[in-house]
């Protein structure tokens, strides 16, 4: 299993390859999420980072995925099948760093990363970051729940585990969404749950939260009980329902 120290031999690793290989067009490597934020559940949680260059280009995204491998290879940690733990790369130039874009950068991105971004390597611009406002980031917002709920709908034919591993995140996610489109800013693990029971008090709501909570905390047991991941499929499946109606009843 992974440890917190390997978490930032990762970063740390490729934030120092990113600005070696880069040269005068690196300008900062900074992490967000979970580990971020101190809140790693080991064997479960992901790496969330984006690499800001001076000018993006093709050539630059390519070298950062060939970091990237690189990495990987020395952490096989990251490719393991049976949990989420991944590297993820999202390669920006300043402006939409700053402002927000069309390759990766969204308002709701923006506010998480004003609030939570921890810089590896290279200048600090968090704070540089344009406040955006919960208001302004609502259309992200939506638009995200509605594609993992689309998307969890569409995975009744993948593996248990793929459908486990989704199912838990994407409960947590669309929980945390159903929150801020009510314009109440949270992020932590618990404060999500707190929030979300004060909204969402009906055990339907409730109570598939706590397992997937349970679940994240404990994943490397709970990844070989096929029955209790395939069940909670079907429960993810129905919470995602019950949200929809209740949360983004308004949507448009």
């Amino acid at each position: 299993m992974s440890s917190i120290d390997e978490y930032s031999n990762v970063v740390n690793e490729f934030g120092r390859k990113a600005q070696e290989k880069l040269g005068e067009n690196f300008a900062s490597y900074v992490i967000f999420g979970g580990f971020a934020r101190g809140e790693i559940a080991l064997g479960w949680s992901d790496i969330d980072s984006v690499l800001v260059v001076k000018e993006w280009s093709q050539e630059a995204k390519q070298l950062s995925d060939s970091i990237k491998a690189e990495v990987e290879q020395g952490h096989q940690w990251l490719l393991s099948h049976a949990a989420p733990t991944r590297l993820f790369v999202w390669v920006v130039d300043i402006e939409e760093f700053t402002k927000g874009g069309p390759r990766f950068i969204s308002k709701l991105d923006l506010i998480d990363l004003k609030k939570t971004g921890k810089t590896i390597t290279g200048i600090d611009m968090t704070q540089s970051i344009s406040d955006v406002g919960l208001g302004n980031a609502r259309d992200d917002i939506v638009k995200w729940f509605k594609f993992y709920r689309n998307e969890l709908k569409a995975m009744r034919d993948r593996t248990v585990i793929s459908k486990g591993i989704n199912s838990v995140a994407y409960v947590i996610t669309c929980a945390r969404f159903s929150i801020l489109v009510k314009q109440v800013y949270v992020v932590r693990k618990e404060e999500i749950l707190g929030e979300f029971e004060k909204l969402y008090p009906t055990p339907e709501l409730r109570d598939p939260l706590h397992k997937a909570l349970n679940y994240r905390s404990n994943w490397p047991v709970m990844s070989s009980s096929v029955d209790a991941l395939e069940a909670f499929y079907l429960e993810a499946l129905d919470f995602m329902d019950r949200l929809d109606s209740i949360a983004f009843e308004d949507a448009v």
